[in-house]
């Protein structure tokens, strides 16, 4: 059986179609899953680090506080700092809930449940300097801040270097495997 050309030619643009129509599903299939990793990618790996830098930076501004407080005998410098000391617990915790939200490793969780305890421990023994200080037992306060005080924010502070470290580890293995 012979085409005529008209046939050939509707046949041949009707493949040509045909093909054109499978690479345009299979390329939107394609972009949608992209979408969908780099999403996921940003919501659980990049977005996440912003609250750990938040948690970092007031975790700063509170031992700055605390030591001001355990060194000074200015109780009006006290009641500020102790606002402040309240505002940064608050953003802290804000921004803990924000990130404990984006765990999604069980190495994550582990760090995690570390720095919250670490961070109760650091949270206590600085309520312990505040208190030795404005009971006026400032040698205590320093003692203290010294002692136990800077024990509990060196731990404080490797949990909060491991979150980010396991963070950003995963952030690379995510992006490595959405290429």
């Amino acid at each position: 059986m012979k085409l005529k050309i008209g046939a050939k030619l509707v046949l041949a643009f009707s493949v040509v179609v045909a093909l054109s129509v499978v690479v345009g599903v299979v390329g939107a299939l394609q972009i949608g899953s992209i979408v969908r990793a780099d999403t996921y990618l940003f919501e659980k790996m990049t977005q996440p680090l912003a609250d750990l830098i938040t948690i970092a930076e007031d975790f700063q501004r509170v031992r700055i506080a605390v030591r001001t407080i355990a060194t000074s005998e200015d109780r009006m410098q006290w009641e500020a700092l102790e606002s402040q000391i309240a505002g940064l617990r608050q953003e802290i915790d804000a921004a803990s809930a924000s990130f404990e939200a984006s765990l999604v490793s069980d190495k994550g969780k582990e760090m995690y449940a570390r720095f919250e305890g670490s961070l109760a421990d650091y949270r206590s023994t600085a309520d312990e300097i505040v208190k030795a200080a404005k009971a006026d037992r400032h040698a205590d306060a320093l003692e203290l801040m010294n002692g136990k005080g800077a024990q509990a924010a060196a731990s404080l502070q490797a949990a909060i270097d491991g979150i980010v470290t396991t963070k950003i580890d995963l952030s690379h293995a995510t992006a490595e495997g959405n290429a």
